[in-house]
């Protein structure tokens, strides 16, 4: 990634919400906010209840939230790097009195933060985890000279008790993801392209029954597999693509 002269300022993150479903059990219908984020429009689902989330931590399924208001981090993550890798400033914010800035040097890849799944929310089976991050990308944000397919890790829900990668196929129990990642793509001349650059988000997962699945919204991949005769990948894209625009709060 490249900023003259020296740091790259790539995200700012103004409120962070992880929630669960409860247990799944045949006389235990869905709260009613599951199926909403796949309707049409805006749906704000558990937020609707909670003025720019001002205490939705106080919902019975919201696993942990940060918005940053007295001037810390206060979600815990590993070795509490996301706390030690964030500056909380003004600057930030998104309606509210602070956000999280990232930054890192021309050449370093961004810490992986990792916030543990509490037991008692991933014991027995489940029947969905819902994540949502504001983000807003500075003009920094642009890959260098060099002009390749470009990608950026966003965030996701990981187990990673066995091993994992593409070359190990995924039967659900040894490993699976779900993940929000960025990508881009030049060079563009495109009207929407950053800088020569189209920045768009999408979603893949590794699971042991990417061949059925189905794209309520945007446009579905399934990926051959490396290893094995069974596809455990998919990639889901907007249809058609909505790019990112540099200096403009998206939620996720």
């Amino acid at each position: 990634m490249k900023l003259a002269p020296n740091i790259i300022v790539l995200v700012f993150l103004s409120f962070l919400a992880l929630t669960t479903c409860k247990k799944s059990k045949s006389n235990t219908p869905l709260p009613p906010f599951y199926n909403e984020g796949l309707s049409t429009g805006i749906n704000y689902g558990i937020a609707a209840g909670y003025n720019n989330d001002v205490d939705i931590e106080s919902n019975e399924y919201v696993l942990s939230a940060d918005d940053f208001e007295n001037g810390e981090v206060n979600i815990y993550t590993e070795e509490d790097r996301y706390k030690n890798n964030v500056d909380i400033t003004a600057s930030a914010a998104l309606e509210s009195k602070y956000g999280a800035l990232h930054t890192w040097q021309e050449g370093e890849n961004g810490p992986t933060c990792r916030y543990p799944i509490p037991d008692a929310a991933h014991k027995e089976v489940r029947q969905g985890y819902f994540i949502r991050m504001y983000l807003k990308y500075d003009k920094s944000f642009h890959p260098g000279d060099g002009m390749e397919g470009v990608g950026v890790k966003g965030f996701g829900i990981y187990n990673e008790q066995g091993a994992s990668g593409l070359n190990e196929p995924c039967d659900g129990t040894n490993w699976y993801a779900a993940s929000c990642q960025f990508v881009g793509w030049g060079p563009s001349q495109k009207p929407e392209a950053n800088d020569g650059y189209l920045w768009f988000g999408h979603l893949y997962s590794y699971h042991p029954e990417a061949d059925k699945s189905v794209a309520e919204l945007g446009k579905i991949t399934v990926s051959n597999p490396e290893a094995g005769d069974k596809p455990y990948r998919f990639s889901i894209y907007g249809d058609p693509y909505l790019y990112i625009k540099f200096d403009q709060w998206y939620c996720y």
